[in-house]
């Protein structure tokens, strides 16, 4: 008499809560990307400002003008002036850009992402 081996694998079920999962997962990946595409728009017009020859001359509102345009130049919707910390000190001038952004996820809950990049540039 011969026993068949039973086969051990994954029901038709618990594939469905595998599909399920990485939907989810997938979803999210979605949602998130763009806020994180404009993040690095953020970071690289805070870089550029370390290019810009007279920031230790400018006042504290010129450089804020002078960042506000390169977001709005990148197409960055979710940064303010409000959301902009200029703190020069006789050596250093630090730009720090703080922000958070929520986006709708599913239904009622939201994925939020809070950011914080900043640049640091010394005197000549």
């Amino acid at each position: 008499m011969h026993y068949r081996k039973q086969q051990g694998g994954m029901s038709f079920l618990g594939w469905i809560l595998v599909l399920a999962l990485l939907a989810l997962v997938g979803l999210g990946i979605m949602r998130l990307f763009p806020l994180y595409m404009e993040y690095f728009s953020v970071k690289t017009s805070l870089e550029s400002l370390v290019n810009q020859p007279d920031l230790h001359a400018m006042g504290k509102t010129n450089i804020r003008n002078a960042l506000l345009r390169r977001l709005d130049i990148n197409d960055v919707a979710h940064v303010s002036k409000e959301n902009i910390e200029i703190i020069k000190t006789r050596r250093t001038v630090t730009v720090a850009v703080d922000y958070e952004v929520r986006t709708p996820f599913l239904g009622n809950i939201d994925l939020m992402a809070h950011f914080n990049p900043l640049i640091e540039v010394s005197s000549p």
